[in-house]
């Protein structure tokens, strides 16, 4: 034992007016020095020593905490003149620590499930908390301020305990487990390549587990880069220095936020997850690669990839076809209602209220962990209950209705019109679905969005004037086809030129 160690024992020794038996300094943060006291008799203790601001927070704020995975005061806090501050006893918990990139799915799914607990714990202590200048109005909880992987202690693959609370305070939901890999990444070497994919592997499995939303995880990243840049400044140190690090560290920040997005709307934070995950589905429609589903209770439907039974059950689908499924099921970039949904927020950002309002109100992605990628968008149904159908097949129903088919038509055209004019990312006026109101009349969806054609040189997507006259084409012949299909009367005039 060591002198200084020697001293600290003696100062407990008195105050507590105990002996022990040994008394060994253990990891601490910058603002305290712990030890590990043990009597005869096997008891003893956590004891720390610390100023006198930081012991009122343990004091005030972790006792205060009612729940079994954080240590328990036993003693004090005792006025230590003699050490610079005061010096109280907590339990003791056994465990170790781990390195986060060491960490397995166990451990992980362990952290999310018991921070959720500790949570629930804190919440009645908001009261007594503040908040911090740079949130603004933003939506606030007690959290930990501090949780790094050396302040959570595992026993086997479970968390034991989470220890060191004085950096308590209000603030975003989803910030303490975002701090977890992010500590360790901002102190991990550029050239770590290994252990850097690691540490973004648990971030992402903690964002899949944690029941966040997606803006919640990237409303905490920001705030943690701009409090990064504060700390940084007020060190003064040489600016080029500062601005060199700070251009080191851009490039992780945007990967660490293209994980978080792709994380989140993959995991338990996506609600529509949760609906598809708990809702029964009942199958509405097929079609070369991908079924539809009614999402039965609710107002969507949704539609995944076949998957592989029924792929190997279907005597006319292509072996191409199949290994294009396989591929593109679990694969975010090339999976075809990924894609659907990107279209979809584009146009809904990029298209006037003529267009805008024929879109689903909803169109998201969701992850099923058997089928995969898949998107989940507004079920729209007609008066009697059944779905609304693509506009030929609602023709072919309304032969003896010269007026509907007519309306029909017109509405068909009007929309073509205006998606040419627009230069939109639209390629198959086939996806037109026809709803019938109540009152008898009709209104065109655009559903089932088909962004690119399937060329080696994509020119639709870097010449807009192609992406119009190819539109252009596809429409005209969509409309002869219905005037000679299903005997439809207008005037030449009215046509797409």
């Amino acid at each position: 034992m060591t002198d200084k160690a020697e001293h600290f024992k003696a100062v407990t020794e008195r105050a507590l007016g105990v002996r022990f038996v040994s008394f060994n300094e253990v990891s601490g943060g910058n603002s305290s020095r712990n030890f590990r006291a043990e009597k005869e008799d096997g008891g003893g203790g956590f004891v720390k020593f610390a100023a006198k601001k930081h012991m009122d927070v343990v004091f005030e704020r972790q006792n205060a905490i009612n729940s079994p995975l954080v240590p328990k005061l036993l003693a004090g806090p005792f006025a230590t003149p003699e050490c610079g501050g005061e010096m109280c006893v907590m339990e003791w918990r056994d465990g170790e620590m781990r390195d986060p990139a060491a960490l397995t799915t166990v451990e992980i799914d362990s952290i999310v499930e018991n921070y959720r607990a500790l949570s629930g714990a804190m919440a009645p202590l908001a009261p007594k908390l503040s908040v911090p200048d740079d949130l603004g109005g933003a939506t606030t909880v007690p959290i930990h301020g501090d949780l790094n992987w050396r302040n959570i202690l595992y026993s086997g693959s479970k968390v034991s305990a989470f220890l060191d609370f004085e950096s308590m305070r209000l603030g975003l939901a989803a910030e303490d487990l975002l701090r977890i890999p992010l500590h360790a990444m901002e102190r991990t070497r550029f050239w770590c390549a290994k252990r850097m994919r690691k540490l973004e592997s648990v971030l992402a499995r903690i964002v899949e587990k944690a029941e966040y939303p997606e803006e919640d995880w990237l409303a905490a990243l920001s705030i943690y880069i701009k409090r990064k840049e504060g700390k940084r400044t007020k060190k003064g140190s040489f600016a080029p220095a500062l601005a060199l690090e700070k251009a080191l560290r851009e490039p992780m920040y945007r990967r660490v936020g293209r994980i978080i997005r792709v994380a989140a709307q993959k995991g338990n934070g996506n609600k529509f997850n949760r609906i598809i995950a708990n809702t029964k589905l009942e199958e509405v429609g097929r079609g070369t690669r991908r079924a539809a589903y009614r999402v039965v209770g609710t107002p969507y439907c949704a539609k995944f990839y076949r998957t592989p039974e029924d792929c190997a059950s279907s005597q006319k689908m292509k072996p191409s076809i199949k290994r294009e499924i396989a591929k593109r099921r679990f694969d975010l970039r090339m999976n075809s209602s990924s894609m659907e949904v990107a279209v979809y927020d584009g146009m809904l950002k990029a298209m006037p209220q003529e267009i805008a309002s024929r879109l689903p109100e909803t169109c998201k992605r969701v992850f099923h962990p058997e089928w995969g990628w898949g998107v989940i968008e507004t079920f729209y149904a007609n008066p009697d209950g059944s779905a609304i159908i693509p506009y030929e097949f609602e023709c072919r129903r309304q032969m003896e209705n010269d007026a509907m088919r007519r309306e029909i038509y017109i509405q068909s055209r009007d929309l073509l019109l205006a998606l040419i004019r627009e230069g939109a990312f639209f390629y198959e006026p086939g996806n037109f679905h026809v709803l019938i109101h109540g009152d008898g009349s009709i209104e065109l969806k655009l559903v089932d969005f088909e962004p690119v054609a399937k060329t080696a040189i994509p020119l639709e997507k870097i010449w807009p004037w192609f992406r119009r006259e190819k539109l252009r084409r596809k429409a005209r012949r969509y409309l002869e086809h219905m005037r000679g299909k299903y005997r439809i009367a207008v005037t030449p005039e009215t046509e797409i030129g």
